[in-house]
């Protein structure tokens, strides 16, 4: 926030920012015959909090967390603006957080359900803390790696087919 500009979050904007959940859902595309085609998926996001509320993305983190300049503004003694201040700031910090769950539960459901693309999917919930497990796949063949072996094998099969030319 720059210095000298009060914030725009104001009572009203909490009270909206709560309704921006309500107006997140999938929506499944049906084909004539009712066979699912795709979801329009629209996942709750602090991008799409912010496009609601007409601000920037950054401005969405900005609020979440209590800025000292704005702080540093408020007279000395006025503890009810400075207790306005403090609490827009909480209030808003924990509808993001209830956003940010609510994205974090749809992505286990539906991508357990198979509504989501599993590759988007595990991307997605990597930055809710989830990972996924590498697994690592060693092809050998008696114990030896294919790649020693594979040479020798093509000349042993290239040696057979120039015997069975030449009979």
């Amino acid at each position: 926030m720059t210095a000298g500009r009060p914030s725009k979050l104001t009572l009203e904007l909490i009270e909206k920012a709560k309704t921006y959940i309500g107006t997140c859902f999938d929506r499944p595309v049906y084909t004539d015959k009712g066979a699912m085609t795709y979801v329009d998926v629209n996942l709750p996001s602090k991008v799409g909090l912010a496009l609601y509320l007409g601000i920037d993305k950054t401005t969405v983190d900005d609020w979440c967390k209590v800025d000292r300049e704005e702080i540093d503004k408020v007279s000395v003694g006025d503890f009810d603006k400075l207790n306005e201040v403090v609490n827009l700031r909480n209030e808003f910090s924990r509808i993001v957080k209830n956003i940010l769950a609510e994205q974090e539960k749809r992505l286990i459901n539906n991508g357990l359900g198979g509504l989501y693309k599993e590759k988007t999917n595990a991307m997605l919930l990597s930055k809710h803390g989830y990972t996924t497990e590498k697994v690592e796949t060693d092809i050998t063949s008696q114990g030896e790696k294919v790649g020693t072996i594979l040479p020798e094998v093509i000349a042993e099969a290239d040696r057979i087919l120039k015997e069975k030319k030449l009979k």
